[in-house]
């Protein structure tokens, strides 16, 4: 047998039962040898705990990133079913704008003049007289006289024009 001039408190000795009737394996290990197989092993174990702490961090973000994803997707169904609303929506104003104007062509009545509304202004423009603050030439709205039947007879030539879907009127009876 070799002799290693390892002495008994500098090693550890492992030994290995094979059978009653084999010789024992005896291993001989120095704590010098023992101490950096730790050591590496330790590092090891640290790596592994990193790496499965990243893996867990990762796959977080990605489920995080998944339900980013479905909101967006639902707020881009949102944004165009809402853009469709406000297409049908023009398409409807301008379909009414038409038929006012229709009806205002054929009830004679004249077209209100185009002044800047949008910011609240617009109307006769009239002088303000001096004492206290009135106006000082009130104008009537003069609407020309039209027989109700007339009237109704327009509406129901309009309605046939147009078709009811346009108009959503509530139904009357119109006289024949």
């Amino acid at each position: 047998m070799n002799q290693t001039n390892i002495q008994d408190g500098d090693a550890y000795t492992v030994v290995v039962f094979r059978g009653s009737t084999a010789k024992p394996i005896r291993f001989s290990f120095s704590k010098k040898l023992l101490r950096r197989l730790l050591v590496c092993v330790g590092l090891v174990v640290l790596a592994d705990l990193l790496v499965v702490s990243h893996y867990v961090i990762r796959t977080g973000e990605v489920w995080e990133l998944a339900a980013f994803r479905t909101e967006a997707m639902s707020a881009r169904e949102q944004t165009a079913a809402f853009s469709t609303a406000i297409d049908d929506l023009k398409k409807r104003l301008g379909a009414m704008n038409e038929v006012n104007q229709r009806l205002r062509v054929m009830l004679g009545i004249e077209v209100p003049k185009t002044g800047d509304m949008a910011n609240g202004r617009g109307g006769e423009e009239v002088p303000i007289s001096e004492e206290g603050g009135s106006i000082s030439g009130r104008t009537e709205l003069v609407f020309p006289q039209v027989s109700p039947i007339k009237h109704l007879r327009v509406i129901k030539n309009t309605r046939l024009l147009l078709g009811s879907s346009l108009l959503e009127m509530p139904s009357r009876q119109l006289p024949q």
